[in-house]
């Protein structure tokens, strides 16, 4: 049955989601329906510590003679109840712009985007005002630039 199924969907896959996306726009009864299910998925996913050790301890990184506290990418996303995969797919697309900070190490590879307290607070702000980031909102970026700008953080 569940090849039968799969098959199904290979074949009807467009037509089928252009008819949920249809159905969405005009059928406000559906549509707060989708939205409840996915607020209840939200609340029923586990949030809180995220599973690695560079997420729970902070990088000290030194600027300037002074150690600055920084994060890395895994504790952000957890602040902000994102997976670290979307918050990357976010930077790639230029939703979110790239930190300048990052872990001194000579692989390029390896080197982890960190982010201080006042970065991770002016995203987490941007995001309660807009609830869902679309793709192409640039006045997103635009707002957390603003606001690393102000915390001095050049980019």
């Amino acid at each position: 049955m569940a090849k039968y199924y799969d098959e199904w969907y290979e074949k009807n896959k467009e037509k089928r989601n252009l008819e949920r996306r249809e159905k969405y726009a005009r059928d406000v009864v559906y549509r707060q329906a989708c939205k409840d299910h996915a607020k209840s998925y939200r609340e029923r996913k586990p949030s809180g510590d995220i599973k690695t050790t560079r997420a729970r301890k902070p990088v000290l990184v030194e600027e300037g003679g002074s150690l600055r506290r920084c994060w890395t990418l895994a504790h952000l996303a957890n602040k902000v109840e994102r997976s670290p995969a979307t918050l990357r797919s976010w930077i790639r697309k230029g939703l979110l712009p790239e930190t300048p900070l990052r872990t001194s190490t000579k692989d390029v590879r390896c080197k982890a985007r960190l982010y201080t307290d006042g970065q991770i607070q002016v995203i987490k702000t941007a995001l309660q005002k807009r609830g869902r980031l679309k793709t192409g909102d640039m006045s997103f970026r635009k707002e957390v630039e603003e606001g690393w700008s102000a915390l001095g953080i050049c980019f």
